[in-house]
């Protein structure tokens, strides 16, 4: 963020990071939508972004309210924009799960463990990012162009398809999203590398 302000390729601009959940071998919730015993999507807006917005300096408006995410963040921040279209001026969803499939559990996960992914997952599946698009009427066709859009998603990484699948059933609705397929796979490499591009993004979309 420094080098990118110096630079004069991002403003400044006040960065949040929301914890959302652990390790499902360690007992913990995981996701960003509202499950039975963890109301994470009740918590961000009703909680969170009222509390960050209220202590610290910061433009509490569409134009000016941005959201990002990786991996499960990114799934997190695609639907939320699409959910909660007057918020957001512009999303970058960086190697999302666009939705999932139903996915064996890890051997020796425990039942609690087991439980709680499975209801993550179904979670994501309720949320489908594509069938949100592929299903817009209208109504929800424009809301969702009043958003600046950025799809970056890896080469090797095994959340492409549906990345692809998302990004054809936007360019179907005529919903302009920017795609970018970068060399890389589902890991922290890509996703520093990421930052180069979403910092800009944002910083281009504010204001508009």
């Amino acid at each position: 963020m420094d080098r990118l302000v110096a630079s004069g390729e991002a403003c400044e601009m006040i960065i949040v990071s929301p914890n959302a959940g652990g390790d499902f071998s360690a007992g913990a919730w995981n996701g960003y939508f509202n499950m039975p015993g963890w109301s994470y999507e009740d918590f961000f807006y009703q909680e969170f972004l009222p509390y960050i917005e209220n202590t610290y300096r910061v433009e509490a408006n569409k134009q000016n309210r941005a959201i990002a995410g990786l991996s499960m963040g990114a799934n997190g921040a695609t639907s939320y924009a699409q959910r909660y279209s007057d918020m957001y001026c512009a999303v970058y969803a960086i190697s999302s799960g666009m939705t999932l499939p139903d996915m064996p559990t890890p051997p020796g996960l425990s039942s609690d463990g087991k439980e709680k992914m499975t209801h993550l997952i179904r979670s994501v599946q309720q949320h489908n990012c594509i069938t949100y698009v592929a299903e817009a009427d209208d109504t929800r066709k424009q809301q969702l162009r009043t958003i600046q859009w950025f799809i970056d998603c890896g080469d090797d990484d095994f959340l492409l398809d549906t990345n692809i699948d998302f990004f054809r059933a936007m360019r179907a609705n005529q919903i302009p999203c920017q795609f970018r397929v970068r060399d890389g796979g589902h890991d922290n490499e890509y996703w520093h590398s990421g930052l180069y591009f979403i910092l800009p993004f944002v910083s281009r979309s504010f204001g508009k």
